[in-house]
């Protein structure tokens, strides 16, 4: 692809303070499973890094991370990876080496989980893109700083922006994913996708490609 035909694809991670927490403790996995001690924020930082050095020369891609650093509900106000022109979200080509750079930098698990919030401000951001727009959201939780109704009407704006909005629950409970299953359907999605380790993961991001 080149930079004219290839997808915006905005990848906006939950660093909320669960992250910190490993997969085992929400699946109650033992020791001889690879990885699972390992934090979420860390295999999901490894999953997206993997994601973005396979395709980056066929999408463009920006990094996006919520809540903001020391605000617990703020959603933050810029992009990791990729500028604001006018209030416009513009995306490259090959950005793995800045995905590298910025999530080292800012993986830094605490606070809540503004989806709401986080999903509105980036979809301002790509309003105003040419070509095809993606937004996968991964998150190991569900709204925790507005009402669930809220969440629902922000999404089906996104709906009826023509942004693809992909949810991806990481190491989610039951319960929760019943509420991220109903916010992906209010986005447009058939249903939310779940991973419960860094190979299924790695194969949920791939799919949205």
């Amino acid at each position: 692809a080149n930079a004219c035909d290839a997808p915006n694809v905005l990848i906006a991670l939950d660093r909320s303070g669960s992250m910190s927490l490993s997969i085992a403790q929400h699946l109650g996995a033992g020791p001889r499973i690879p990885g699972v001690f390992m934090t979420r924020a860390e295999v999901a930082e490894r999953a997206i890094r993997r994601i973005v050095e396979r395709y980056s020369n066929r999408a463009r891609f920006g990094l996006a991370m919520f809540p903001q650093l020391g605000a617990d509900c703020a959603p933050g106000e810029r992009p990791l990876v990729g500028r604001l022109e006018r209030g416009t979200l513009a995306l490259e080509l090959h950005t793995a080496e800045q995905f590298v750079q910025q999530m080292s930098a800012n993986n830094q698990p605490g606070g809540d989980t503004p989806i709401g919030a986080a999903l509105e401000r980036y979809t301002q951001w790509m309003a105003g893109q040419a070509g095809e727009r993606h937004l996968i959201i991964v998150t190991d939780g569900v709204e925790s700083c507005m009402r669930f109704g809220r969440l629902l009407e922000r999404a089906q704006e996104a709906r009826r922006m023509g942004i693809k909005v992909h949810v991806i629950g990481f190491a989610v409970s039951i319960l929760d994913s019943i509420q991220l299953n109903r916010f992906a359907q209010a986005a447009g999605s058939n249903e939310a996708l779940f991973a419960n380790d860094q190979r299924s993961l790695d194969r949920l991001l791939s799919d949205t490609i």
